[in-house]
């Protein structure tokens, strides 16, 4: 089975989904055990950054700004799926999808801008 890059961005997305999920509810789970979030001891891996990844993957040239937009569209689409009821949330394949999806939109309207700058 060949993959391109876009795909395998999305992939890296479902992943990066379901890390934060997991690591969103052990914060929890671990503040019920210390209210006043003192207790460190095994702490869970926290640094996962499929976000990064994505940014290496699709990113060709060194852009601040997109990079930071490509962070800002994942957070977006993370916090208003958090916020729904339990049983409304969209499975990490769905959400990564819909986050793709924008993310390669942003990159071809950035691009098409670049070429018309330079036209």
């Amino acid at each position: 089975m060949k993959i391109n890059k876009d795909q395998l961005a999305q992939k890296i997305i479902v992943d990066a989904i379901i890390f934060e999920r997991m690591h969103n509810g052990l914060q929890i789970m671990k503040a019920a055990f210390e209210p006043s979030g003192t207790w460190n001891e095994n702490e869970p891996i926290t640094q996962y950054n499929g976000t990064g990844l994505v940014v290496s993957l699709l990113l060709q040239e060194d852009n601040r700004d997109l990079e930071d937009e490509i962070y800002n569209i994942f957070d977006k689409h993370l916090a208003a799926d958090t916020i729904k009821p339990l049983e409304e949330r969209e499975t990490a394949g769905v959400l990564s999808k819909r986050i793709i999806a924008e993310i390669l939109l942003k990159l071809k309207y950035t691009e098409a801008n670049k070429k018309e700058v330079v036209s």
